[in-house]
């Protein structure tokens, strides 16, 4: 006898997709996936419009042009000039300068060096959490400043130099900054060989001058004590004139290169050459006057300040940026909605397949047949 009760089968597993089928699910869900994407594109526009704004300032430069540097280069050819050196060459000049400027500021020690005295820094520093205010430098030297050199498909050979801050007026300022200390600090770096050629030449004057003064001063040093020690014998002796030496022609030779002899000139002879001795001026020769002559030019030029000049030339001054580089608020927002229907998608299948997948689970009741 067969049984009253109809056993439940559990239907076959179809493992084909039925668009159909998917669509209608979606769509008797489409609550569920609304909540999801409101949801999340509400949490990506509150991201949108509270994140760190990030906004971008930047210069392009290349080599200066001679009129930029002509105030820097008439001073160094006046020293020239004065000191005798060779004539400065106005290429060579610009090309060492330019170097120098981009060498520089490329340096991450300088990046750091500038970024830790600015104000836009030590916002930032105080507001950080402790012991990061120095992550925080290295990371904005590295990561927001930089200097790009041009490539090789570039038509135009200039660098950019640039800066991203979180205010438009904060990142032009930065960097409007960055390059005028760079640019002293370049000129510094290229004067001071210069300089240090002039300081050579200074001192090298004074020290001839200073040989010249001395050996005089010990020469008629000698003398006085020499012309001193004479007239002591001479006393000693009652020489009060000078006494005959040797005969030539009929005429009397006192040897007064002899120092051992200069006595027999007498008392008088004797001191009045010592009187001259001590009174009278010294002789110089015509260099120790040159030299003088020299020094007063090159001395005050020692004291000299590099003249305002340029060691690069603005292709394009730092920029005020009118467009933020960071969020995309719109690309923000759009990606918050389609990642909210997708999850929201997802939600809806997940719960889908973990009904049937109960439902096929054996000696289970399909939900059709409990209705």
């Amino acid at each position: 006898m067969r049984d009253s009760a109809q056993t439940y089968l559990p239907p076959a597993v179809d493992d084909e997709i039925d668009l159909f089928e998917l669509f209608n699910i979606l769509w008797n869900r489409k609550f569920v996936i609304l909540a999801f994407t409101v949801l999340v594109t509400i949490v990506a526009t509150a991201y949108a419009f509270t994140a760190k704004q990030k906004w971008t300032s930047v210069a392009y430069v290349s080599a200066p042009r001679v009129e930029q540097i002509k105030a820097y280069l008439e001073q160094r050819r006046a020293l020239a000039r004065v000191d005798g050196n060779k004539p400065v060459n106005t290429l060579p000049l610009i090309q060492s300068l330019f170097s120098s400027f981009i060498a520089l500021s490329s340096a991450e020690n300088n990046k750091q060096a500038f970024l830790s005295e600015s104000r836009y820094y030590k916002d930032l520093a105080a507001n950080a959490k402790a012991g990061n205010a120095q992550y925080l430098l290295v990371n904005l030297a590295k990561k927001n400043l930089l200097v790009k050199q041009p490539g090789k498909d570039d038509i135009a050979p200039y660098y950019a130099i640039s800066f991203t801050a979180d205010t438009a007026k904060d990142a032009q300022s930065v960097l409007s900054n960055y390059i005028a200390a760079i640019n002293k600090q370049t000129f510094r770096r290229v004067d001071g060989e210069f300089g240090d050629s002039l300081n050579a030449s200074v001192l090298s004057r004074q020290a001839e001058l200073a040989d010249i003064e001395f050996k005089l001063k010990s020469a008629r040093e000698q003398e006085i004590a020499s012309l001193q020690a004479a007239l002591l014998t001479a006393n000693t002796a009652g020489l009060k004139d000078y006494a005959v030496g040797r005969s030539f022609a009929g005429n009397t030779v006192i040897e007064l290169s002899d120092t051992h002899r200069l006595f027999m000139l007498g008392q008088k002879l004797l001191n009045a050459e010592l009187t001259t001795a001590k009174t009278a001026p010294l002789i110089f020769p015509s260099r120790y006057y040159e030299i003088k002559r020299e020094l007063n030019l090159l001395e005050p030029l020692l004291k000299y300040q590099v003249a305002s000049s340029y060691s690069y030339s603005y292709q394009l001054a730092p920029t005020l940026p009118q467009t933020r580089d960071a969020p995309k608020r719109s690309l923000i927002v759009m990606l918050g909605l389609i990642l909210g229907g997708m999850l929201g998608c997802g939600w809806v299948l997940l719960g889908e397949m973990v009904r049937k997948r109960k439902d096929t689970e054996p000696g289970s009741v399909p939900a059709a047949a409990l209705q």
